[in-house]
């Protein structure tokens, strides 16, 4: 499958918010943001052939969430794809011009809709902030298709005997491992234990079990080939991240490869919102993010309380950090092999990391 490759790409913020199937049609719906500059026209590519264009359609609650960014109104998509195969891989790309700037990518299943489980809403609302069971399910394949395409670049899938999503939630990447099939043995893991009981009652090919907020978990050393994290480090504070990177370290095994996603700065700017510097100056934007925000390398002290009532009292931050420093701390444990900005969601930066043989 065709990956729709864009020289020199902007970082841009952006989801697909569903894909629905019928008729031999795909629909994707969902919306795309540069913030220096508005794109002005969008491109969907199935299997690296361009199957349909079209030009920005309003968003207001897009508008709404970033007021700072003035052509946000209009970044909204809406494809109606004729489809023949039941899996592949769909690209939207962003246009300046006649210039392919930016990209969106996942792949796609026709029986999306039907394979999955939905969790209830309050599971949802606390993993994604969101309660639609379309939204759950194109986000938890799209984030498989990163996650994934990550992992091939460094090693063949089918040499992955067994695997972890450490902090899984109520499932919705999980899912996609076990829906694929390439990974013979794919267990989760997390401190939500409601969100775990679910997986285990709707999820039963997995092995799902709840851990500690602290390390050690109850796996013995070198018992994954992958271990993937999404959101996971974005909420640990850095002596946590050392103690987990600790525990990373001892259950993966030697070869093996871990795949993090943290806020960097590019996540940043939008989590701190311009304030008294007008609409998105790049400059003096980044100058902002990198000499007040992040000055230290990483900002840890702000409590989430997404998870109150699940992981102790001020357990859970919103963490941000600067490659710099990712670079610096994560390499006493792991080789990192690679650094995505923006690699996962549009938005979190994607480390990819392999325990030293």
């Amino acid at each position: 499958m065709a990956i729709v490759r864009v020289n020199h790409p902007a970082l841009v913020r952006g989801y697909i918010d569903e894909m629905k199937v019928g008729d031999h049609e795909l629909a994707v719906r969902g919306w795309m943001v540069q913030p220096h500059r508005p794109l002005s026209a969008f491109q969907a590519h199935l299997d690296g052939s361009l199957a349909g264009a079209l030009e920005p359609l309003p968003r207001e609650d897009v508008a709404k969430a970033f007021p700072w960014i003035s052509h946000t109104r209009q970044s909204g998509f809406e494809f109606r794809l004729p489809i023949s195969a039941r899996r592949g891989r769909i690209d939207i790309v962003g246009l300046r011009g006649h210039r392919p700037v930016a990209r969106l990518t996942s792949l796609y299943r026709t029986d999306l809709g039907s394979a999955i489980a939905t969790p209830p809403a309050t599971l949802m609302v606390r993993a994604l902030g969101n309660a639609s069971p379309d939204f759950y399910r194109a986000d938890g394949l799209k984030s498989f298709s990163e996650f994934s395409d990550a992992a091939s670049r460094h090693r063949e899938l089918v040499s992955i005997r067994r695997m972890l999503d450490w902090g899984c939630g109520c499932g919705r990447v999980t899912v996609q491992f076990l829906l694929d099939g390439t990974i013979p043995e794919v267990f989760g893991c997390d401190i939500d234990g409601e969100a775990i009981a679910w997986c285990q009652q709707h999820l039963r090919e997995g092995k799902f079990q709840r851990i500690e907020p602290y390390p050690p978990t109850p796996y013995p050393d070198q018992s994954f080939d992958l271990v993937i994290a999404y959101s996971v480090f974005t909420h640990l504070s850095r002596d946590l991240q050392n103690a987990w990177l600790t525990e990373m370290r001892r259950i993966i095994s030697p070869g093996g490869l871990f795949i993090a996603s943290v806020h960097g700065p590019f996540a940043t700017s939008f989590a701190f919102p311009p304030t008294g510097l007008g609409r998105f100056v790049p400059r003096l934007r980044d100058r902002f993010i990198r000499h007040t925000i992040l000055r230290e390398g990483i900002v840890d002290t702000t409590v989430d309380h997404a998870l109150n009532g699940v992981a102790p009292e001020g357990y859970y931050r919103g963490v941000f950090q600067t490659r710099e420093h990712t670079m610096k701390a994560w390499s006493k444990f792991f080789e990192i092999l690679e650094y995505a900005e923006g690699g996962v969601g549009n938005f979190q930066d994607l480390v990819v990391m392999r325990r030293p043989a």
